[in-house]
């Protein structure tokens, strides 16, 4: 949705935000930007569980193994 299907930061939720409403990410919603993979799996994971910015916590919705899929790196 926010991130798209491809995890570059394009998909429809966040580029409403950018348009619609003048939101301006903290750091890149690019996942596969040299500064998202240097935060590493761990660190995305991080990210899921407490939530950053706009971004909801997931720790509700994703188990540890599905959090382990998502950031394969």
């Amino acid at each position: 949705m926010c991130h798209g299907d491809t995890a570059m930061g394009d998909g429809p939720v966040l580029n409403t935000m950018i348009q619609e409403y003048g939101y301006q990410p903290a750091m890149t919603p690019d996942l596969t930007a040299d500064q998202a993979k240097a935060l590493g799996a761990e660190g995305i994971k991080g990210l899921l569980i407490s939530g950053v910015a706009v971004m909801p916590n997931f720790s509700k919705l994703l188990n540890n193994e599905e959090m382990d899929l998502v950031t394969i790196t």
